[in-house]
């Protein structure tokens, strides 16, 4: 287990996922995203040592629970079985804790009050329904003073805000959103009002905590270039930076 006091940067990023992930790509991408939750989960668990309960719900390519493992935290993953299959390699390899999700969302495999945290990193932007029922199930199973911590683009970006002006619309070009599978899709994007009143308001969380961060997540070379002038602009506005990041307290 690596020491929590040493914050997570892109070097030791590298050491830890170097031969371990398959879809280097996306990894790569965001990569900033994975370093900047990482850092969080280690600040505010730093007091604990052991067999803290993590469950990352949206997991993906596994990433995430490589590094957090690796760090010595009790990762469970769980996500869409199509999505698992296509990452297995890194899932199996790793031996990592998996279970896939059913159609019915709000209907989890855990016992109450059961994780010391759940992550829901880039999920909530991607669901077409009301997200209330499934973070409902997401504050049944955490422990009483256990911990939401949610990421999702923030719809007030500098960059949404330029789109904007220019006429260009801030959700995916019209060819994905005809063709792509669903769950690849931005259906709702949020602002911090907007999280406060889904976590306070309806889920009776407390205590929420808020960050803002930037990570280049562009497609191509030119929009990640536009990324990184405009990030140079937020360093100032806070608020004006690409992704939020909540800390919410059962």
């Amino acid at each position: 287990m690596r020491n929590r006091i040493k914050k997570l940067n892109k070097q030791t990023f590298q050491s830890i996922v170097d031969s371990k992930l398959h879809n280097t790509e996306y990894v790569a991408t965001h990569q900033e995203r994975f370093i900047y939750i990482t850092n969080a989960v280690n600040k505010y668990f730093l007091k604990y040592n052991v067999n803290i309960k993590i469950l990352d719900f949206g997991s993906h390519t596994g990433v995430l629970a490589v590094i957090l493992q690796d760090y010595g935290y009790n990762v469970t993953s769980i996500d869409l079985e199509s999505s698992i299959e296509d990452n297995i390699q890194t899932y199996t390899q790793n031996k990592l804790k998996v279970d896939s999700l059913t159609q019915q969302w709000d209907q989890l495999p855990y016992e109450d009050n059961y994780f010391d945290s759940v992550i829901f990193s880039e999920v909530l932007e991607h669901i077409y329904e009301s997200p209330v029922q499934i973070l409902k199930e997401l504050y049944r199973i955490l422990k009483p003073n256990g911990v939401l911590i949610l990421t999702t683009p923030n719809v007030m970006k500098l960059e949404n805000k330029i789109k904007f002006f220019l006429h260009i619309n801030i959700y995916q070009d019209i060819e994905r959103f005809c063709y792509s599978p669903r769950y690849y899709l931005h259906f709702r994007e949020y602002t911090e009002k907007d999280i406060e009143i889904l976590l306070e308001k309806y889920l009776n969380f407390r205590d929420l905590t808020f960050y803002y961060f930037d990570y280049v997540g562009g497609r191509t070379i030119i929009r990640r270039f536009i990324q990184r002038m405009i990030y140079i602009i937020s360093i100032i506005l806070i608020k004006f930076r690409g992704s939020i990041l909540v800390i919410a307290k059962k």
